[in-house]
């Protein structure tokens, strides 16, 4: 029989591989939102939007699983940080898929998007940025090495404040040369900010991870 540590590591364990599915899903959504933006393909959009509610679930499920493993085994120290950390961490994870999602969201509302193609450069560079991110801090918690992604996440929000001054820049500029066009540059903006969002969330889980680690809260901005 299982002695009660082993019972606490075996489900901590397999939470985290769970955490670490979840996290590898949300990531292929944030790269289709991108493909999405780039091919402006409706279909890929409904597609994107449905497996929006596979997410959710998933993130009922691993509140559950969290819950029961708290309440089961009163874990302690950084096992509990762990757990703690995951309920945490599975709201943002699911907030970022609700960003991707509403990507294509705002295609198929405007179908006929047709952005300024300046701006257009300046979005997609955004949601490299922040996918890259998203992904150097989901293999951080795969592999353990929060600290060194918590000033990866720093380094890397710089690039995306600055693309978000070139977006708005870029509108501004589209707008007035063309003010009929206003509808498609304010799709432009919705779309920078759920790309925006996504990096602000991944940054939020960089601090989490700091906190397993170490138990010491950061706010990395």
């Amino acid at each position: 029989m299982l002695d009660r540590r082993s019972l606490i590591e075996d489900r901590r364990d397999g939470l985290r591989e769970s955490m670490i599915e979840l996290g590898e899903r949300v990531a292929g959504m944030v790269v289709e939102g991108l493909e999405v933006l780039r091919t402006r393909d409706l279909e890929r959009a409904r597609s994107l939007i449905a497996a929006d509610q596979q997410i959710n679930d998933a993130r009922r499920a691993l509140e559950q699983e969290a819950l029961l493993i708290l309440a089961a085994h009163r874990p302690a120290g950084r096992d509990l940080r762990l757990v703690g950390v995951s309920l945490e961490m599975v709201s943002e994870l699911e907030r970022i898929a609700d960003h991707a999602a509403d990507l294509g969201r705002l295609l198929l509302r405007h179908p006929g998007w047709n952005p300024d193609s300046r701006a257009f450069a300046s979005l997609l560079d955004l949601g490299e940025n922040s996918r890259r991110l998203l992904d150097e801090v989901l293999n951080g918690y795969s592999q353990g090495a929060a600290k060194a992604i918590s000033s990866a996440s720093e380094t890397d929000y710089f690039a995306i404040d600055r693309d978000l001054d070139s977006i708005n820049v870029d509108i501004i500029a589209a707008l007035r040369a063309d003010p009929a066009s206003a509808a498609d540059q304010v799709a432009l903006l919705w779309m920078s900010h759920h790309l925006e969002r996504i990096a602000e969330r991944a940054t939020n889980i960089a601090g989490q991870l700091v906190y397993i680690e170490t138990g010491n809260l950061e706010v990395l901005d």
